[in-house]
């Protein structure tokens, strides 16, 4: 099985890499909850209602890092397929862009 396992890494080291993409920006947001509004606590059951969230800067303080974010997913969904149930994605030697 040791041999197998060794088989099977040098294949997939050969025809690609694995790549993982996190984009990860602070998004100016707060949640909201209901001591902060008008509701009272006892009012709002969490299984019915969700406030959302209160914008902490105008939207387009943030949309300039939004769209890098979205690229950069579709790069990689454009270029790769999942790889062990999603964890990673398999990026071929032929999708390289040099």
């Amino acid at each position: 099985m040791e041999l197998h396992n060794q088989q099977l890494l040098d294949v997939l080291t050969r025809e690609g890499v694995l790549i993982n993409v996190s984009v990860r920006y602070w998004r100016g947001c707060k949640k909201l909850k209901a001591r902060t509004s008008a509701l009272m606590p006892r009012d709002v059951s969490n299984r019915l209602i969700s406030l959302g969230h209160k914008r902490l800067l105008p939207k387009d303080a943030t949309a300039d890092l939004a769209l890098i974010e979205g690229r950069a997913h579709a790069l990689i969904e454009a270029n790769t397929f999942p790889f062990l149930n999603g964890l990673g994605h398999f990026l071929p030697t032929r999708n390289w862009r040099r």
